[in-house]
């Protein structure tokens, strides 16, 4: 999570963008995406607005996307390390356990 809000938006292919509470519990997963139609029977959201202080990640749920993003950081993009905070229930960026944790949130989300 960050100190600032950001906007993703994405351009190509599909993105499973997730949000979770302070204890690491998964509390929203939404598809976005041009034109693709969800299990509700709606066209999926192109992006979303990410407030300061909300816990987040996405990954890619097609084998190419492309995705705009953006920061209301004041002083350049993503500003200093302090500016972010890493959370301890999330798997070391770059370790092996990435993987399995992203499987694990697609699998919960309805698509």
């Amino acid at each position: 999570r960050h100190t600032f809000g950001e906007t993703f938006l994405v351009l190509e292919g599909l993105l499973a963008f997730f949000t979770f509470n302070d204890e690491g519990n998964l509390q929203e997963c939404r598809v976005l995406g041009p034109g693709v139609n969800t299990n509700r029977g709606m066209q999926s959201p192109l992006g979303v607005d990410v407030q300061a202080g909300v816990w987040h990640t996405m990954t890619p749920v097609t084998k190419h996307a492309v995705v705009w993003e953006t920061s209301a950081q004041v002083g350049g993009y993503h500003g200093p390390a302090s500016a972010k905070e890493y959370a301890k229930w999330c798997p070391e960026e770059g370790s092996s356990e990435v993987q399995p944790f992203l499987e694990e949130l697609i699998s919960k989300c309805e698509f």
